[in-house]
C-alpha cells in the first residue's frame, strides 16, 4: 500500500520517499497537462471536472495514483473529470481535498481584506 501525503508546496510524497510535483515527474509515463476551463464561475458538473483534471495534470498525476491518493476509485475519479452529474459530494469532496482545491463564496468570505498564504480557486 502507498500513503500518499501532499506537503505545502502541492509536491505528493509517497510512502516510498518517491516525491512528485508540478516541477518535476517521478512517474514512468508522463502526464499531459488539460487546460483550466475558461470561466468566471464552476455552475456545472463538467467545469467542474475540467478543473480538477487540470489541476491534476498540472501535478503530473496519473489517474490511477490520484484516485489512490482520494481513496475513490479510477472509475469514479474519471467520472468526475467527464462531468458525470450523478457522482456523490462525498467522492467530490475527496478529490478536491486530496488535490489541495478548496472552493470558496464571496458569501462565505467575511472580509475581502482577509490575508491568507492559502490558494483558493
Amino acid at each position: 500500500m502507498i500513503i500518499f501525503e501532499i506537503s505545502h508546496n502541492h509536491s505528493i510524497i509517497t510512502s516510498y520517499g518517491e516525491q512528485y510535483s508540478s516541477n518535476h515527474n517521478l512517474m514512468a509515463k508522463k502526464v499531459t497537462a488539460s487546460d483550466m476551463p475558461s470561466t468566471d464561475f464552476i455552475d456545472s458538473a463538467v467545469i467542474l471536472g475540467q478543473l480538477i483534471k487540470a489541476k491534476r495534470t498540472e501535478l503530473g498525476i496519473k489517474l490511477s495514483d490520484c484516485a489512490a491518493l482520494c481513496g475513490i476509485g479510477i472509475n469514479t475519479l474519471s467520472r468526475i473529470e467527464n462531468g458525470n452529474a450523478n457522482c456523490t459530494l462525498a467522492a467530490v469532496f475527496s478529490v478536491l481535498n486530496g488535490l489541495g482545491i478548496k472552493l470558496t463564496s464571496k458569501a462565505l468570505t467575511p472580509t475581502a481584506n482577509s490575508s491568507s498564504d492559502e490558494e483558493w480557486i
